[in-house]
This record gives C-alpha cells, sequence and structure tokens, in this order.
C-alpha cells in the first residue's frame, strides 16, 4: 500500500479567492506611488499598495 503525502493532497485543493499579482515589483515600480519613499501596504490580490499613515511622535509633557 502506497502512503500519500498529506501535505501535498491539502495545498493542491486550496485555491486562492483571487489570482495574486504574479509581479509585484512591476507593479510596484509602475503604480502611482512609484519614486515616493514612505511606507505601504501591499495588497497582492488587487495589486494596489496605499500608503500607511504617518504617526505624529509624543510630545513630552514638561
Amino acid at each position: 500500500m502506497k502512503k500519500t503525502d498529506a501535505s501535498k493532497t491539502a495545498n493542491s485543493e486550496k485555491k486562492p479567492a483571487t489570482e495574486p499579482v504574479s509581479d509585484a515589483h512591476k507593479v510596484l515600480a509602475t503604480d502611482e506611488h512609484a519614486g515616493r519613499g514612505g511606507s505601504y501596504v501591499f495588497d497582492p490580490a488587487a495589486g494596489k499598495r496605499t500608503p500607511v499613515p504617518e504617526t505624529q511622535p509624543e510630545k513630552e509633557s514638561t
């Protein structure tokens, strides 16, 4: 009797809800935020990134 690899079977049955962007580097280099510094959150399913809001440092009370 031949053993089957359960991880292969489980992985082959899973399908993503949406197809992720195949080349994230291409998106990052060509989107509306290209060339701008800062922090971004990338959504591979949508193929877009959004800027992370900047936070102001807390002022010390004297």
